[in-house]
């Protein structure tokens, strides 16, 4: 019997993991990525803001080592080493992801792929087009970040994260429009490097939608640092002015105003369902996302979806998880969105946990369900 035909369209964490195990339980497997693969994640997200992190805290470490009896002493950062890093970091993990399609025997077709219905995605790429024909497709386009509809957006200076990641420069200021885990992380990079750093938030809290108290710390933090931080403003405009790009925002109290070398947008991302959520394919989408089962499979037989594309929460774990669903259900091995222990409270709370280690806060979030909590 002919093995199955598997396309997968996106090379992201979702998209490799679904290749490779396909490629383990049999499949002929097609990926289809038009830019690099690893996905946003390992080349202009988690890894390389990590990278960017270690280096701040690598500093702020020199800053403060009288506190551990080494005295020292710092130059102004590098910033071209600093990225340099980053880059090399990147670079040795996207050649292992590269390795693994080699070595699992998966064919890569580089390239934007389009849908075309339940067994054909046409690929343009640098050497014109391909048509990929399959029995199962699994898409998995992720997402970009969003740019919202703020006037001024457009101007030179005004960044997502994909330029930030590649800023060749350090600024001497930068204003970051949302509060979120990246404009978290990328306020703190930037104050470490010593760039003036505002952040500017339109809930009333950093962090939204986290653990207020978690949200309160982050916030402290920050503010020890020296980063100035306005929370429940709302962005009205941007401008270019003599001393940057100014920042026009309302909030509860009146106007707010920033100004900044550049103005980092980190108000979240939008979903890659562009060429998929529409009528003519059948498959169904909601708000931006496809609409999928408990098998990940969409409205459309033989075409499944996974990653920040189908919604829910956008984190490259989650992908790796989803991706590794699809593939099984598309080769009929019928595993559900969930994966569940089953353990009851009383054994995670009697459970040994080395210390001191962060796993200790699921034995105490587990006594805390059946009142046995001792550190709360």
């Amino acid at each position: 019997m002919a093995a199955t035909r598997l396309a997968i369209l996106g090379g992201g964490p979702a998209g490799y993991l679904a290749a490779i195990r396909a490629a383990q339980l049999g499949a002929a497997v097609t990926l289809i990525e038009e830019r690099e693969l690893g996905g946003v994640c390992l080349n202009r997200g988690c890894i390389p803001s990590k990278a960017l992190l270690r280096s701040a805290e690598v500093r702020g470490l020199i800053l403060r080592s009288a506190e551990f009896g080494v005295p020292a002493e710092t130059k102004a950062p590098d910033w071209q080493t600093v990225f340099s890093r980053k880059e090399r970091i990147v670079k040795g993990l996207r050649l292992g992801v590269e390795h693994l399609m080699i070595k699992n025997r998966i064919a890569v077709v580089r390239g934007r792929g389009r849908l075309l219905d339940s067994r054909r995605i046409e690929v343009s790429g640098p050497d014109g087009t391909t048509l990929v024909t399959a029995d199962r497709i699994i898409i998995a386009t992720g997402s970009r970040p969003a740019v919202p509809p703020i006037p001024g957006a457009e101007l030179p200076g005004v960044m997502t994260t994909d330029e930030a990641l590649e800023l060749e420069a350090s600024p001497r200021s930068a204003v970051i429009i949302g509060a979120g885990a990246v404009g978290a992380e990328f306020a703190t990079f930037f104050n470490a490097m010593g760039v003036n750093v505002t952040v500017v938030e339109m809930a009333n809290q950093m962090l939204p939608g986290t653990d207020s108290d978690i949200a309160a710390e982050v916030l402290k933090s920050l503010k020890r640092r020296g980063v100035t931080v306005k929370l429940g403003s709302k962005v009205l405009r941007l401008d270019r002015g003599d001393n940057g790009i100014k920042v026009t925002a309302e909030g509860a109290e009146g106007a707010v105003e920033a100004v900044g070398d550049i103005v980092l947008l980190a108000a979240g991302c939008r979903l890659r369902s562009d060429e998929v959520c529409i009528p003519e394919l059948g498959i169904t989408c909601r708000r931006g996302a496809i609409s999928v089962d408990d098998y990940l499979q969409t409205s459309v037989e033989g075409v499944y979806a996974a990653s920040d594309v189908i919604g829910g929460q956008l984190l490259a774990h989650v992908a790796l998880a989803e991706g590794r669903t699809a593939a099984e259900n598309a080769l009929g091995r019928a595993r559900p969105l969930a994966v569940r222990l089953g353990a009851p409270a009383e054994a995670l709370a009697e459970l040994i946990h080395p210390h001191p280690t962060l796993s200790e806060a699921v034995m105490e979030a587990a006594a805390d369900a059946i009142g046995r909590a001792i550190h709360k």
